[in-house]
C-alpha cells in the first residue's frame, strides 16, 4: 500500500471538491470558445491564431503538470496546489485586459501553467487515498463529472460574452480562482506525510521512458483529449459561422455533452463490475469510431447548414453523443490503470504522465488549427483518424469481445 495513503483523509476530501479541482482547468479551456469568432474580429487576427491559443494552453499545461507534479512529491500536495492557484488567478485577471493576440497567447500560456496544478495534484491525491476496484470506480464517477465541466464552460461563456463581452469570461474565472484558493487554504488536507516525500528519482524516469504499458495510456489519453478539445476549437466556427447559431445557443448545445459524460460515468461504473478496464477501453474505442463516422457522414450530406432539419440536427447530436460517451468510458479507465506500477512515486509519475499526454494534446490541437479551412470536413476526418488509432492501441476487437463473455457469465453464475 502506498505509504502516503490515509483512508481517513477521504472523509475530509469530499467528492465535490475533487471534481471542482479537476474541473476548473477544463472550464478555463472552454469558457471562451463561443467567443473565438468575436475575438478573431476584435483583436484583428485570423482563426488560425485564435485557435492556436488552445494549442498554447496545452503546451503551458503540459509544462505545468511536469513542474507541479515534481513539487507535490518534494514539498507536498497542499502547498503546490495553493501556489498554482495563485498563479492561475492572477493570469485570469490579466487575460481580461488583453488588447492583442500576442498578449492573449502569452497569458494563456501562464494561465494554463497555473491551472495544471488542479489536474496533477488532485489526481495524485486520489491515488494516495484509493486503490484497486475502489479507485476504478471513483475515477469513473469523477470522469463523468469532468465530461460535464468542459461543456459547462461554453454554456457559461456563451451567455457571458453575449451580455458583457468576451473579456468578462476571464474576470469570472478570476473570481472563481479567488474563491477556490480561499476554500483550499481553509479545508484542503495534505495526503502525503513529510517523511514520505521525495525529489526526482532518475531511475523511475528511466523506467517510465521504457514502459510500453504507460506509453499506451499516454497515447490513449492524448488522442481522446485531442478529440474533445478539437471539437471545442472547431465547433464554434461550425455552429456559429456556418449554421448561424448565436453564442448562447451554441453554449446550450453543451447539454448534449453533459448527458454523454454522465451516461459514460454510469455505464463505466456498472461495466467495472463485469469487465476489466482493458476490455472497456476496447469497446469505448469502437464507440468513438462510430460517432466519428456519423459526423463525417453529416458533413458529407451537408447537414452543417442554417436550414438543417430537426431530423438532421438529431443525427448530428447522435454522432457527438456517441463520440463523447466513448471518450468518457475510455478516459476514466485509462487514467485509473496508467500509474498502477508507480505507487511510491505518484507525484513524479503523474508529472511525467501528464506532461507527455498534454504535449500530445497540444500536437493534436496544432493539427486542428492548421487544417481549419472554414468547411465542416476537417473535424470529423481528424476524429475518424484519431479513433482508428485508438482502436489500434486496444489490440484486437476479437480479444475485447471474447474476453467480456466469460466475465459476464461468471457474474451471472455468482
Amino acid at each position: 500500500m502506498n505509504p502516503c495513503v490515509k483512508k481517513s483523509v477521504a472523509k475530509i476530501l469530499p467528492l465535490p471538491l475533487i471534481i471542482i479541482l479537476l474541473g476548473f482547468p477544463q472550464i478555463s479551456e472552454t469558457i471562451y470558445t463561443p467567443s473565438l469568432p468575436l475575438i478573431t474580429r476584435d483583436l484583428m487576427t485570423t482563426p488560425y491564431w485564435t485557435e492556436m491559443s488552445l494549442t498554447i494552453y496545452f503546451i503551458g499545461f503540459a509544462l505545468g503538470v511536469a513542474f507541479w507534479g515534481g513539487c507535490c512529491d518534494r514539498i507536498g500536495r497542499r502547498p503546490s496546489l495553493l501556489v498554482g492557484l495563485s498563479v492561475y488567478t492572477v493570469t485570469c485577471f490579466l487575460l481580461g485586459m488583453c488588447s492583442s493576440i500576442n498578449q492573449l497567447l502569452f497569458w494563456r500560456f501562464l494561465q494554463a501553467f497555473g491551472a495544471s496544478v488542479g489536474s496533477v495534484v488532485t489526481q495524485t491525491m486520489l491515488r494516495d487515498i484509493y486503490e484497486g476496484k475502489e479507485r476504478h470506480q471513483i475515477f469513473a464517477v469523477v470522469s463523468g463529472a469532468l465530461a460535464f465541466t468542459p461543456a459547462l464552460g461554453p454554456w457559461i461563456g456563451g451567455y457571458t460574452a453575449m451580455l458583457f463581452g468576451w473579456q468578462a469570461s476571464f474576470y469570472l474565472l478570476t473570481i472563481a480562482g479567488l474563491l477556490l484558493f480561499a476554500y483550499s487554504l481553509r479545508y484542503l488536507p495534505e495526503t502525503c506525510h513529510i517523511k514520505n516525500r521525495s525529489g526526482i528519482s532518475w531511475h523511475v524516469i528511466a523506467k517510465m521512458l521504457k514502459d510500453q504499458h504507460l506509453w499506451r495510456h499516454i497515447f490513449l489519453i492524448s488522442l481522446c483529449n485531442g478529440i474533445v478539445f478539437g471539437f471545442y476549437a472547431e465547433a464554434p466556427f461550425l455552429f456559429i459561422d456556418l449554421m448561424e447559431f448565436t453564442p448562447s445557443t451554441y453554449g446550450s448545445f453543451g447539454l448534449v455533452l453533459c448527458c454523454a459524460g454522465l451516461g459514460a460515468s454510469f455505464i463505466s461504473h456498472k461495466l467495472n463490475e463485469i469487465m476489466s478496464p482493458e476490455m472497456i477501453i476496447g469497446w469505448a474505442a469502437l464507440l468513438i469510431m462510430s460517432g466519428s463516422v456519423n459526423l463525417l457522414n453529416a458533413a458529407w450530406v451537408g447537414l452543417f447548414h442554417p436550414t438543417i432539419s430537426l431530423a438532421g440536427m438529431a443525427y448530428v447530436i447522435l454522432g457527438i453523443g456517441l463520440t463523447f460517451t466513448g471518450i468518457g468510458l475510455l478516459i476514466s479507465n485509462s487514467l485509473s490503470l496508467a500509474l498502477k506500477d508507480y505507487k511510491d512515486h505518484l507525484g513524479l509519475a503523474g508529472a511525467f504522465f501528464g506532461f507527455a499526454y498534454y504535449m500530445g494534446v497540444a500536437c493534436c490541437m496544432a493539427t486542428v488549427s492548421y487544417l481549419h479551412n472554414g468547411t465542416p470536413y476537417p473535424m470529423p476526418l481528424l476524429f475518424l483518424f484519431f479513433s482508428l488509432l485508438l482502436c489500434k492501441l486496444g489490440n484486437s476487437f476479437r480479444k475485447w469481445g471474447s474476453g467480456a463473455i466469460p466475465l459476464i457469465q461468471k457474474r451471472k453464475r455468482l
